[in-house]
């Protein structure tokens, strides 16, 4: 017993620490609410409003970013695995780079031309490394396919041509045949910039002359045309609708007594017809009949009329 009591401290007696016995053991809310939401705290502080000691400080302080796994609220970060294996064919299927290009075809035996300037199209296939050699559609001539598909020896037979070797505006052999290189199209660019290639500046095609020239041949005259004047529409257009102009005629050369005549001439634009009437004044002493010309069509020249003479009669 006096083992036991001896580590007992004794609250009666003064001592070096101070026994304190306590009596309010309620738990002070850790947080305010404001609109509506509940926000935590900055003071932490235990039962009884007791501070707490510094591991439970530390312990509640959530914003230590050095000390905070993340691990612990989202999980460990998962491996990836290896990327699922493609094959070269599979990884290339149905992409193909175009370049454009021409050879120059000699011709024997012809008076007025030596050569045939011919645009083909260079296919290479990615999946296989085959090339093969088209002309373009509707370029006039019956041939079509140059080269058939596949692997082109460059120099020997154990080295083919690959898209490495190819660019726009060199010359490319294939079977003997020197073809120029002068474009490609906008895929074929991306993918040899991708694959750290610098193009060349792309060249125009040259016109094969005997090509214009047979174009020019088989071209035919254009003839215009005349419009045919739709009698009803101008009639539903222009009905009712004329133009009045006020003219004098002038006879006094002819005549001392003559004079200046006043008259008004009507044009009519529903059929292109004109008539002239005279303006007579009350009491003028003239015949009161004022029609000098009655509504008809008046042609430009005079000249050439039927009945003018024997070689255009009227009949």
């Amino acid at each position: 017993m006096d083992r036991w009591t001896d580590q007992i401290p004794d609250c009666s007696s003064p001592a070096p620490h101070t026994c304190r016995q306590e009596t309010k053991f309620h738990l002070s809310q850790q947080f305010d609410y404001k609109n509506g939401y509940a926000l935590p705290r900055q003071v932490i502080v235990g039962v009884g409003r007791n501070p707490v000691d510094v591991d439970s400080v530390a312990f509640h302080n959530v914003e230590d970013t050095v000390r905070y796994d993340p691990s612990l609220t989202y999980g460990r970060v998962k491996n990836h695995g290896p990327s699922e294996f493609r094959p070269h064919f599979v990884l290339y299927d149905k992409k193909t780079l175009m370049f454009q290009a021409f050879f120059k075809q000699s011709v024997f035996e012809s008076p007025t031309e030596h050569f045939r300037v011919r645009h083909v199209n260079i296919l290479y296939f990615l999946e296989d490394d085959t090339i093969t050699v088209l002309e373009p559609e509707n370029s006039g001539l019956v041939q079509g396919r140059l080269v058939r598909r596949g692997k082109i020896p460059k120099t020997t037979l154990e080295d083919f041509w690959h898209w490495k070797d190819l660019n726009v505006g060199i010359d490319v052999s294939f079977y003997g045949i020197v073809l120029h290189i002068v474009d490609c199209d906008n895929f074929t660019k991306e993918f040899m910039e991708s694959q750290g290639m610098e193009l060349n500046q792309p060249e125009d095609l040259p016109v094969d002359p005997y090509t214009t020239e047979r174009g020019l041949k088989m071209r035919q005259p254009t003839n215009k045309t005349q419009l045919v004047d739709d009698k009803l529409r101008r009639f539903l257009e222009f009905d009712g609708k004329v133009l009045r102009f006020y003219v004098v005629w002038d006879d006094r050369e002819s005549d001392d007594c003559a004079e200046l005549t006043p008259y008004v001439l009507y044009y009519y634009l529903s059929d292109d017809t004109m008539e002239v009437q005279e303006v007579q004044s009350k009491n003028s002493g003239k015949d009161p009949f004022p029609l000098l010309l009655r509504k008809i069509k008046l042609p430009k020249n005079w000249k050439d009329l039927p009945g003018n003479s024997l070689l255009n009669p009227l009949l």
